[in-house]
């Protein structure tokens, strides 16, 4: 299969002055793989997330504006303020995720009621309105992320909890040792990292750990970032940057790079954010 890279570069000027610089680097079999950097806001881009149509994105960063940008015509649609109040403890928002449908989108991070709990805000993409505000008696929020099947919104911090993507009630809460620090969904399953440096592999269903292999002598720190393919497993500890496959039982160091953000389908491809590149996994892997 032919793969053909789009160079598309473009700067988007916000209303109040803020710059994101924005890279498409591969667009195929409907994948876009994106390299984003916030170069004058002096706030830090923490996700991005596409819609399911692709052709728009939510950021969410140390400022607590969530933005939607169209990202064919390269313009800024909306702007969220659902995190805008007096800001006194510093609270930021961390991750974001949509559902299948287009329609919500669910934000967390260390942001807490009066009460002292963790708080998920659901929002709907149209009005702009919060529709649904989740507790949870944990620490930071590290993680969101809706199933592509639409039956579930997974959450992750000092535990994993599995809520009801239609009603927003708890469905179940997989107890933790250590904190996690990311996940992804992998068909029926989790793939986790925590901060000790050991990864997972948990059933969704059920809540039990299938594998786990400890990684926390391989570089201090913990697993930060995780994406997969659905063959290998690509995660990274600090800006070292591994790659395992599901038995969780071979290890390779791919390199140095600032946080890897896709696999390409057939896992022989991998693009990071730290600009333009990308590199064939076959080609620029060096055996651990």
């Amino acid at each position: 299969m032919n793969i053909i890279y789009l160079k598309i570069i473009f700067i988007i000027n916000l209303l109040i002055s803020n710059g994101i610089s924005s890279e498409i680097i591969d667009k195929s079999e409907n994948d876009i793989y994106l390299s984003i950097s916030s170069s004058v806001t002096k706030k830090y881009v923490n996700e991005i997330v596409f819609l399911n149509n692709k052709n728009h994105f939510l950021i969410v960063g140390d400022d607590n504006i969530i933005r939607l940008y169209d990202a064919d015509n390269k313009i800024l649609l909306k702007n969220y303020y659902g995190y805008m109040k007096k800001n006194l403890n510093n609270d930021k928002l961390f991750t974001i995720s949509v559902n299948n449908e287009n329609k919500y989108f669910a934000t967390a991070g260390s942001i807490y009621n009066k009460e002292g709990n963790s708080i998920i805000r659901i929002f709907e993409m149209n009005t702009g309105l919060v529709v649904k505000t989740l507790e949870v008696n944990n620490d930071n929020i590290s993680k969101l992320e809706y199933t592509k099947d639409g039956k579930y919104l997974i959450s992750s911090g000092k535990n994993i909890i599995i809520w009801d993507a239609k009603s927003y009630k708890k469905i179940k809460t997989i107890e933790m040792d250590n904190f996690i620090e990311s996940f992804i969904t992998v068909n029926e399953n989790l793939v986790t990292g925590d901060n000790r440096g050991n990864l997972f592999i948990i059933s969704i269903n059920t809540g039990n750990v299938i594998k786990k292999s400890d990684f926390s002598n391989i570089q201090n720190g913990p697993i930060s970032r995780i994406q997969s393919d659905g063959k290998n497993i690509i995660f990274t500890k600090r800006n070292f940057t591994f790659l395992t496959d599901f038995k969780l039982e071979n290890l390779t160091y791919i390199g140095p790079f600032n946080e890897p953000l896709k696999l390409s389908k057939d896992g022989l491809k991998l693009f990071v954010n730290n600009g333009d590149k990308y590199y064939e996994i076959n080609d620029k892997i060096k055996k651990n």
